[in-house]
């Protein structure tokens, strides 16, 4: 544990820390941690053997709504991820997932020009245009 800007600091796996990435951008302290979801975050750092830089992991739902985000959307529940992957084009992060998705490495991947979304909820799917 560590002490940043008067919060505490947990480091929740070997390459993720706990309210820093994980908690609501909004600020309500909303910090729901998913041990699958962590799970699956470290085995793309990993494979990938570059950081992921997180735009998104929890989200409350009044600030899912303001963002425009889907009304069941899994941030809220802690199961998604919003990021891309260091020093890689976001093309090269698309065909990256994607090829982790048809691994089953990721169970659920949205492809966006900025970057991509795994989640951890029942099934397999995918959705967005991945960049060619």
């Amino acid at each position: 544990m560590s002490l940043v800007a008067g919060k505490i600091m947990t480091k929740i796996s070997q390459h993720f820390t706990s309210p820093m990435e994980t908690a609501c951008r909004c600020g309500c302290g909303q910090d729901i941690i998913k041990p699958e979801l962590v799970s699956v975050l470290e085995a793309i750092r990993n494979i990938a053997g570059l950081p992921i830089i997180i735009h998104c992991w929890n989200r409350c739902p009044a600030h899912n709504e303001r963002v425009g985000g889907v009304l069941d959307s899994q941030h809220v529940f802690g199961n998604a991820a919003d990021f891309h992957i260091k020093n890689m084009l976001i093309k090269d992060t698309h065909k990256f997932i994607s090829n982790l998705y048809d691994d089953k490495i990721i169970p659920h991947v949205g492809y966006y020009d900025w970057g991509c979304h795994v989640d951890i909820r029942d099934g397999q799917g995918n959705w967005g245009e991945k960049i060619s």
